[in-house]
């Protein structure tokens, strides 16, 4: 008895201490369980953003490779049927294979890169 009070006061501080010291307890570990269930909510919904945003760039990569390849399917019948106009009558059905496949070649890609714009539109 150094602090000179009786033992039933000093036996009610330290229970009112140690509620006090479960309480706290108690509030920091649902704290923390709220904010982790936060910091996980929040980075899926970051992960979805960026597959957004990947998904996106995906669509426009693939539009642009369609672009080049219809562009490159457009200018190869004018060089062949340019280069044609020297060739013999026997390299002609050649030649005209070869634009037809072009042409051919130009509108599949015109269509698939429609097929890519209507996919992106609806993402």
């Amino acid at each position: 008895m150094e602090s000179g009070q009786p033992d039933y006061i000093e036996a009610a501080t330290a229970a009112s201490q140690r509620r006090l010291n479960a309480c706290v307890a108690v509030t920091i570990a649902l704290l923390a369980t709220f904010m982790g269930i936060c910091n996980v909510k929040d980075d899926n919904i970051v992960q979805t953003m960026q597959q957004a945003q990947a998904n996106k760039l995906d669509h426009w990569n693939f539009y642009q490779a369609r672009n080049i390849r219809e562009e490159v399917a457009n200018a190869t019948p004018v060089q062949l049927q340019l280069a044609a106009r020297s060739q013999s009558a026997s390299e002609q059905p050649r030649y005209q294979a070869a634009i037809t496949k072009y042409e051919q070649l130009a509108s599949n890609q015109v269509r698939k890169k429609d097929d890519l714009k209507v996919l992106a539109e609806n993402d």
